[in-house]
């Protein structure tokens, strides 16, 4: 986060405090801090945060997006896993610090590429894009409303819609938007998120599952199982991102596994 977007963040929570502070954070902010936590690219220890993604909506995004499912793996600042498909139609990407790879099973080849810096010699950042001291403040940028709770996949829900104060998306410039999310009452963790931007016609419903927190993994298992036939391709960072699925090379550019394509 930019000084300067740093500096209209802290002017609007002192502005905005006496309108909108709550004195207990809401359990979606609660949730959003603990999750945070574990993508700081800070941190000391980053634990390897995993699940597996079901997008059951998603308008406004390209083509094929709906009803995909992907499993991911993220330790911040450097490692990731994404995988898509099943059997020989499978694709699984990794980053390892400032290496790529890109595993293909159907044609045993696997590629590897060196991760792009930008003129400042940055590479992009696994997990959080701002610094996770500014979460325990969200609740303050934001309303919501809680509804009743809900049975979904069996389990039982809190539901609550967030949406930004009209102050916040004055100070930052930022569009409209509107988040549903269903926590479970057992753990406090995303049943299902639902994220609306109506001026971009967006609107994506994720159902994240068999979430796992764990201490840091071994090289190894950050590294592609592949057989004993496969070769080797060295390429570009920008030849392997063509490579990608669509939704692969959506998420690993969301997370920050990639720099983003430029722009033509």
């Amino acid at each position: 986060m930019s000084r300067l977007v740093w500096l209209r963040f802290l002017l609007f929570v002192w502005s905005a405090a006496p309108l909108v502070w709550a004195a207990d954070p809401p359990v979606w902010a609660r949730t959003l801090e603990r999750i945070g936590g574990w993508l700081d690219p800070a941190a000391t220890h980053p634990p390897v945060v995993s699940c597996h993604l079901h997008l059951t909506e998603a308008q406004g995004l390209p083509a094929g997006f709906n009803g995909t499912q992907a499993d991911l793996a993220l330790q911040a600042p450097g490692h990731c896993r994404l995988g898509w498909g099943t059997n020989r139609t499978r694709i699984e990407f990794g980053r390892v610090e400032g290496r790529l790879w890109l595993w293909e099973p159907g044609s045993n080849l696997l590629y590897v590429a060196t991760l792009d810096a930008d003129s400042t010699g940055v590479r992009p950042t696994i997990g959080l894009p701002f610094s996770a001291a500014v979460l325990p403040w969200l609740s303050q940028a934001c309303r919501w409303t809680d509804f009743a709770d809900q049975v979904v996949a069996k389990q039982t829900c809190q539901v609550s819609r967030i949406w930004p104060h009209s102050a916040a998306r004055e100070w930052f410039g930022a569009s409209d938007f509107q988040a549903t999310v269903w926590l479970r009452r057992n753990d406090g963790m995303p049943q299902a998120v639902q994220w609306r931007e109506p001026e971009r016609g967006v609107s994506v419903t994720v159902w994240p599952s068999t979430l796992k927190v764990e201490p840091a993994w071994g090289p190894e298992r950050w590294q592609p199982v592949v057989s004993a036939r496969a070769q080797t391709v060295r390429t570009t960072e920008a030849s392997l991102r063509r490579r990608l699925p669509p939704v692969i090379g959506f998420l690993a550019i969301e997370l920050g596994a990639l720099n983003k394509a430029p722009e033509r």
